[in-house]
């Protein structure tokens, strides 16, 4: 701890066991990534009916995300996932209001055609990103869950 505060990195190694368990709690096969000094492009690999999601997951402090926090190996990972056809990746953001799940390529697409923004508002990614329950029963109900 620093200052009394839980330190960035224990925010987001909670918040990532957390999603893990929530998503393996709704049918999901799901595997944390470890952490690496030099990072890893996402954090967590989760399958659903016959669907691979690759998820990175970013605590919003003050219901605000930094695009700075898209790193350069998590924008080209997802930039190859999606075009070895796999659809994008995602971003889990966490905010006072819930997980919203934020597809990278309408997060790349939103960053790109607003470059004098540094940052998503609480707005910003409600309006491009779905709630982690609806997420998960779109995916849910998009194909045969033997869950």
């Amino acid at each position: 701890m620093k200052n009394g505060n839980v330190s960035n990195k224990k925010l987001g190694n909670d918040f990532e066991r957390e999603f893990c368990d929530t998503l393996s709690q709704m049918g999901f096969w799901c595997y944390n990534l470890p952490s690496k000094i030099e990072g890893q492009p996402f954090d967590v690999i989760a399958c659903l009916n016959k669907k691979t999601f690759v998820i990175d997951c970013k605590v919003c402090k003050n219901d605000v995300f930094s695009l700075d926090r898209v790193e350069d190996n998590q924008y080209s990972s997802m930039m190859r996932f999606h075009k070895c056809g796999n659809g994008w990746g995602y971003f889990a953001m966490k905010t006072s209001e819930g997980v919203f799940m934020v597809d990278a390529g309408v997060l790349f697409r939103w960053r790109d055609l607003n470059l004098s923004k540094k940052s998503l508002s609480l707005d910003s990614i409600k309006a491009i990103g779905t709630l982690l329950p609806i997420w998960i029963n779109k995916i849910r109900s998009s194909g045969l869950c033997m869950c």
